[in-house]
């Protein structure tokens, strides 16, 4: 359950509740106009044994002083330029680096190959009572594919 309704701060509350760990997280996503994700990015930091509550606080600061990770990836920002600098007191050292990237696979054709391996009934019912255009979603991307009662037609017909 959602105490704060933030993820970040919720995420951070259950680790320090069920874990007893201080940790942060940074979690930001930049749209564009069209309400395309364009930048994300996240932080988890998280408290190592015997680390010195003046060093968190300290982190803490710095944490508060970055920009949004979103939009400073969207307008094209360095990770290495953002941790040295946020962090530049603490001389980090980074010692790895995986982009981590989303690409969907779906295409109006792909969705046209669902429609077409539906039964025939269901095809029936479709082409008689509609709706026009019908409208699939992917679950994945959240694009939406519009097939006009002409395109069904066609479909059904192979």
């Amino acid at each position: 359950m959602m105490k704060h309704g933030r993820i970040a701060k919720d995420l951070a509350n259950y680790f320090l509740e069920s874990e007893q760990i201080k940790t942060a997280f940074v979690l930001s996503v930049y749209f564009d106009k069209e309400g395309r994700a364009v930048g994300a990015g996240g932080f988890f930091l998280q408290a190592l044994p015997g680390a010195e509550d003046t060093a968190l606080e300290s982190l803490e600061k710095s944490i508060e002083r970055m920009p949004s990770l979103g939009k400073y990836f969207a307008t094209g920002g360095s990770t290495h330029k953002l941790i040295n600098e946020s962090f530049k007191e603490f001389s980090p050292e980074i010692i790895g680096e995986k982009s981590v990237t989303f690409n969907c696979e779906c295409s109006k054709e792909r969705f046209n190959s669902f429609i077409a391996s539906m039964d025939k009934s269901d095809k029936d019912e479709i082409l008689k009572n509609g709706p026009f255009p019908l409208i699939t979603t992917c679950h994945n991307c959240g694009t939406d594919y519009n097939f006009s009662k002409k395109e069904l037609h066609a479909i059904f017909s192979n």
